[in-house]
């Protein structure tokens, strides 16, 4: 199996105690079967206090959070007793693995950091070189190639939001014709009702989504690069994982839903920074992308439509000439 990560990749460190959205408050902390036979061998003070700050649920065990929701193993200062007393080799995966993500097509594996971590989304947004994966190791695992596989238009979409003198709105508008789906099956204003009715981890994100609906608009596009960057992010991580054409053409309707809704509740901030920005998507990937049902809910409303209009790949050309005849431009 070969593994690619993006250039970037190589630039993510942990900043600890410097965090202000420490991934070790509020997160369930799950603790892996090699992680806990590690701790449970332990015949040290500190051991016992591991096992006993861990809770089960059938099979499962995690860390029993405290009041506030912090992990027991966070120090006063923000930093982890694990990582201090014993190493980062006995992190628990989840712990040893954040925030980076994992698509495996066929014998090819890519790597990536999540939006939910901040200094991933500085260093994913602050990127000013080309989007390019580079191929960091090779295993003698191997795997068959799937039925459908996506790699190739993935890189054609990746490609299309590269090109020069195009505008971000030109760009999701190409993409959008080319699979034949759009986010104006919703108006906007329907779209963060339907956000405000998922799964809600944060009180500060309802807040946002009610006060976009009546925020006054304001011209957002001299920060379009950093929302081309969070385009090309979301079909690395996301479009990747189709396993079919159909469900290929609703995760591209998602990804460009992502993007305009996140653009939309931004033109309605008063005062926009490039670290407000920062920090909505950082909550939109926690509040959406972090959570499966929510992101699977909202690929769901494009997969539906799909199935509605019965689209296959083999038939996309005759569709798309009859979609331009016969229909408004946004059918899905």
């Amino acid at each position: 199996m070969k593994i690619y990560v993006p250039k970037y990749y190589k630039n993510f460190k942990c900043i600890a105690d410097r965090c202000r959205h420490s991934c070790c408050i509020d997160w369930e902390i799950d603790i892996d079967e090699k992680t806990y036979e590690k701790y449970m061998a332990l015949d040290t003070d500190f051991g016992k206090d591991l096992i006993g700050n861990i809770e089960s649920c059938g099979e499962d065990r995690y860390f029993k959070l405290s009041e506030c929701g912090r992990c027991p193993n966070l120090d006063e200062r923000g930093l982890c007793k694990i990582i201090l007393t014993l190493g980062e080799e006995y992190l628990s995966d989840i712990c040893r693995l954040y925030p980076r993500f994992f698509n495996d097509v066929g014998e090819r594996r890519e790597v990536g950091l999540g939006l939910v971590c901040e200094e991933a989304v500085k260093i994913i947004l602050d990127d000013c070189e080309p989007f390019e994966l580079a191929l960091e190791e090779e295993t003698s695992e191997t795997s068959e190639l799937p039925e459908f596989n996506p790699i190739p238009k993935r890189d054609a979409l990746l490609a299309l939001i590269g090109e020069r003198g195009k505008s971000l709105s030109q760009k999701l508008s190409a993409i959008e014709d080319e699979y034949l789906v759009s986010v104006d099956i919703h108006t906007e204003k329907e779209w963060l009702g339907i956000l405000s009715e998922l799964e809600i981890l944060d009180p500060e994100w309802k807040n946002i989504l009610k006060n976009s609906v009546s925020g006054q608009e304001s011209d957002v596009s001299r920060f379009d690069v950093y929302f081309e960057r969070f385009l090309t992010y979301l079909i690395f991580r996301h479009v990747t994982q189709a396993v079919s054409y159909d469900n290929f053409r609703a995760r591209v309707g998602f990804v460009s839903l992502s993007v305009k809704l996140v653009r939309y509740i931004l033109a309605r901030e008063s005062n926009l920074t490039k670290e407000r920005i920062f920090d909505i998507i950082r909550l939109y990937s926690s509040e959406i992308e972090y959570s499966e049902d929510n992101t699977a809910d909202l690929i769901f409303e494009f997969e539906a439509g799909l199935a509605h209009l019965g689209a296959t790949e083999n038939d996309k050309k005759d569709e798309k000439t009859q979609k331009t005849i016969n229909e408004p431009k946004i059918i899905v």
